[in-house]
């Protein structure tokens, strides 16, 4: 057993930039008691978090979260709903550890949470958004935490949705991007548990539903993780805790945090199970099959990089698909 012992905190005051002008999109209202993957079983299609990435440029720590699959192609501005919580967490003092008997457990999870019953939000980006749609950053700790005088840059707004799949090619979605230096991040180790949560004000749906999303494909494909703190996951719902992993001291790349680049239909369809350096297919992947099937029907092959270019500087996300006529 490789232990991975890590205590990481945020400390940022948010300065904020962007998003204005607003696109009138209304929720729509989904039931709870239909299963969803983690790209559609949000309470509502606004408070849907499509994705999250975490990353590091320089001597910062990026966290961008993607939101609402069903941005109109017709928009060329975005307003977050007035009504909802945006939060992203971090965890700064659970021990992670590489299991050198299973085939899937970095490969595929980035390790094993030594005590999955003990994560909590240490740090939480707390984000809401005006009738004017700037948005406003509370920075809330709970765990230890080095200095308290640092800014990061925030951006919130339209973006091209980077998710990399075919089905996704032209699509835009309404992001939200910290920026955090990252000496400022760490504590003693390496490594981060992040993952992100929305929440509507006044829904009374069952168990509490929210909308949480941490790793790719982590959700277990139903509403029950949602409704659940990381911690309950495991014995609760039987599924390891949707949090992403992300040790700072390696570059990233799913399921090591994630970055912009990665694939991850194909990072997390696709191991090498038996150190062969041929990579198979993990089960019943339906992303993956999927995407070939619409390959098969269209000639056209699954996609491996993003539609349109990624930016070197903040926010990294590409610039939006212009408004379709």
């Amino acid at each position: 057993m490789t232990l991975r012992s890590k205590t990481v905190f945020v400390t940022a005051a948010v300065l904020a930039s962007g998003c204005k002008d607003p696109v009138g999109i209304n929720h729509h209202w989904r039931d709870p008691q239909v299963l969803f993957s983690d790209h559609g079983d949000g309470p509502t299609t606004a408070a849907d978090i499509t994705d999250l990435h975490a990353f590091v440029v320089g001597k910062n720590l990026v966290i961008a979260m993607s939101t609402n699959p069903a941005v109109p192609r017709t928009a060329g501005d975005y307003h977050f709903p007035t009504d909802v919580t945006f939060e992203i967490n971090v965890d700064n003092d659970s021990e992670v550890f590489d299991d050198p008997g299973s085939s899937t457990d970095v490969q595929f999870f980035g390790g094993t949470i030594v005590r999955p019953d003990l994560i909590s939000e240490d740090v939480t980006f707390r984000i809401r958004f005006g009738d004017d749609g700037v948005p406003s950053v509370e920075r809330i700790v709970r765990g230890n935490v080095k200095e308290n005088d640092k800014i990061a840059n925030l951006f919130a707004g339209l973006r091209d949705d980077p998710f990399i799949r075919s089905s996704r090619n032209g699509r835009n979605v309404g992001a939200i991007v910290i920026e955090v230096p990252l000496p400022h991040v760490l504590w003693q180790d390496d490594l981060l548990l992040i993952w992100a949560t929305t929440a509507v004000d006044g829904v009374d749906l069952p168990g509490e539903h929210r909308e949480l999303f941490g790793r790719p494909f982590g959700g277990g494909g139903t509403f029950a993780t949602n409704s659940l703190h990381p911690s309950e996951h495991l014995s609760v719902a039987s599924v390891r805790p949707n949090v992403l992993i992300y040790d700072t001291s390696h570059p990233a790349l799913f399921p090591n945090g994630r970055a912009l680049t990665d694939d991850v239909v194909d990072l997390a369809c696709l191991l090498d199970m038996n150190g062969d350096g041929v990579p198979e297919e993990v089960g019943i992947c339906a992303p993956y099959n999927t995407d070939l099937a619409r390959a098969a029907a269209t000639g056209v092959p699954p996609a491996t990089t993003n539609d349109l270019p990624f930016l070197s500087t903040f926010p990294y996300l590409a610039h939006p698909h212009p408004p379709a006529p």
